[in-house]
């Protein structure tokens, strides 16, 4: 398995999510905060990075961590922590999440010779999504 030929998030038009893939997550420093109930979200998710399971914080170059599961190790290629270290992010991405009370919120992040810069929320959704619950909880 290489990551170039990993499936992708696919977003439907009765907002349900596809397949599942490689994406990266996202860290805004400061977190941003939801425009509709005011909670703090310090944690997004996206598809226009890498998409290797990185974790980026704002303000960094490179990716602060491997946000994969110990079972993804097998499948990393040869020098993947190098190839972690020099990867940068595009000028434009966009990310999302839920916050805590289940608002949808889209963020693009901006960078700058590879550095995230900002974030601005682009969209956000009043009507809360139903969060999937573990059965076994």
């Amino acid at each position: 398995m290489t990551f170039d030929n990993a499936e992708r998030l696919v977003p439907r038009e009765n907002g349900i999510i596809g397949s599942m893939g490689t994406y990266d997550d996202y860290e805004p420093i400061p977190p941003l905060t939801c425009p509709v109930c005011d909670v703090s979200v310090g944690h997004l998710q996206g598809t226009d990075g890498p998409n290797r399971f990185y974790r980026w914080r704002q303000g960094d170059a490179a990716p602060v961590g491997f946000g994969g599961s110990p079972e993804d190790l097998p499948f990393l290629e040869d020098d993947f922590v190098g190839k972690m270290e020099a990867s940068r992010l595009p000028e434009d991405f966009r990310m999302g999440t839920l916050c805590d009370n289940a608002h949808v919120i889209e963020a693009i992040g901006h960078a700058s010779h590879g550095v995230w810069t900002h974030t601005e929320i682009v969209e956000f959704d009043w009507r809360p999504r139903h969060r999937f619950r573990d059965p076994q909880q």
